[in-house]
């Protein structure tokens, strides 16, 4: 039976927050049958799920998809592990329904704004798969916002030698819309491509932005 066949066997933490994700993203799918198990964890919220749907604890969210005992786990996606486990990998990612994003604390549940500094993949829900699983790819993909991200390239030059430029390099910064450059080449260098550029440079006591600035 395929999996567009059936319902879709899903993995979740057994929490009142990481529970409503799952809600939440099958929600954006609403033709879509899925079966829902747990595994236990130690939140002081017990969620109203019987037993009989319970993972044993030795398996983990990941255990779980890799052992076939789940199509897929639904994760925030900055709780993600890196690397993830290389049987696997993130089949979409999916966007917040709300601009608030529900942060679970220990001792109960609270809404915070979300402003400029926080991390990039906040309010976003990973859908993760084992690999090579094209339906269930398909079944996600018209929701992935990734469909919409750019590509980035990390371009070297050794010791700051452009002679040391491989061909990859310049096609990449040939093909590139922007440039964020440091201070290990010759500043000139970028302006034969013609990409918007950002200097990101940093010097002890000197730093264009903050690290964290940069990064983002």
């Amino acid at each position: 039976m395929s999996v567009s066949t059936r319902k879709i066997k899903v993995i979740s933490l057994n929490t009142p927050f990481a529970i409503r994700q799952v809600t939440e993203c099958f929600a954006l799918f609403p033709l879509i049958e899925y079966e829902l198990k747990v595994v236990e964890s130690q939140q002081l919220y017990a969620s109203k799920i019987s037993n009989s749907d319970l993972i044993p604890s030795n398996h983990d969210l990941f255990g779980a998809v890799i052992d076939r005992i789940s199509d897929i786990a639904i994760v925030h996606a900055k709780d993600l592990p890196y690397p993830l486990p290389s049987e696997l990998e993130v089949i979409a990612l999916l966007d917040s329904e709300e601009s608030d994003e529900l942060v679970l604390n220990k001792d109960f549940i609270y809404v915070e704004k979300l402003d400029e500094e926080s991390e990039p993949l906040e309010g976003n829900r990973a859908v993760v798969a084992l690999k090579e699983m094209p339906e269930l790819k398909d079944i996600f993909e018209s929701r992935d916002i990734r469909r919409h991200f750019g590509k980035v390239t990390l371009v070297g030059f050794g010791p700051g030698n452009s002679d040391l430029l491989t061909l990859g390099g310049d096609k990449a910064l040939s093909n590139a819309d922007i440039i964020f450059h440091d201070d290990l080449l010759d500043q000139s260098f970028p302006e034969k491509y013609i990409a918007e550029k950002f200097y990101v440079g940093k010097r002890k006591d000197c730093h264009s932005f903050r690290q964290d600035r940069i990064n983002r």
